[in-house]
């Protein structure tokens, strides 16, 4: 697929790449790895790279996916800290949690 754009938000990193479509399905977006027709406006979860796409129309008439990744956890500076990514929950729980001394510490984007 093809990035068009990429961009930093609080909801994470968005990029937006040409949307699959079916020939007998023109105008809805073609989730492959779920094997499902998705509405534009329609969210949805890439669970192998942790994303959240949305089915967008662009202004030109081209079909999007509008990618929202997670946020980049922090560098770890101690050994009481480590980063627990748990798969195959939903965007954005399966983001990468970092814990430190077993507590969940919350950390977004600059």
């Amino acid at each position: 697929m093809l990035t068009l754009s990429g961009v930093r938000t609080q909801e994470g990193r968005i990029h937006y790449v040409r949307a699959d479509e079916l020939r007998d399905y023109s105008g809805r977006c073609f989730d492959a790895d779920q094997c499902s027709l998705r509405d534009t406006g329609e969210s949805w979860t890439i669970h192998q790279t942790c994303e959240r796409a949305t089915c967008v129309l662009a202004t030109n008439g081209t079909l999007l996916e509008k990618r929202s990744r997670c946020p980049d956890p922090p560098p770890l500076f101690t050994e009481e800290c480590y980063i627990v990514r748990v798969q195959g929950r939903p965007f954005p729980d399966c983001c990468p949690q970092l814990y430190c001394n077993d507590e969940l510490v919350s950390f977004s984007l600059p």
